[in-house]
């Protein structure tokens, strides 16, 4: 009984995150860049993770994941938190 109400709970939450009204931009260039914004009351991440060559020794540089968050607060307006 409790696996019967588990599935039903984990379809029901699939359809409702299946039932998106709005899309959402993903192609950007990277995390900072983007002409469109966030749909309002919608909430997006994004993940990145850097990787850099130095020029005077040679040497790979990784940089920490990072993570980008942005709510859009109107149809006109985002908040970004990086």
């Amino acid at each position: 009984m409790k696996q019967l109400i588990t599935v039903t709970a984990l379809l029901l939450c699939m359809q409702a995150a299946v039932a998106q009204v709005e899309k959402i931009d993903t192609d950007r260039p990277d995390q900072t860049e983007s002409a469109v914004l966030v749909p309002a009351k919608w909430i997006q991440f994004e993940i990145g993770f850097n990787k850099e060559w130095l020029k005077v020794d040679g040497a790979r540089v990784y940089m920490a994941p990072t993570l980008l968050s942005k709510y859009g607060i109107s149809k006109n307006i985002e908040l970004r938190l990086i």
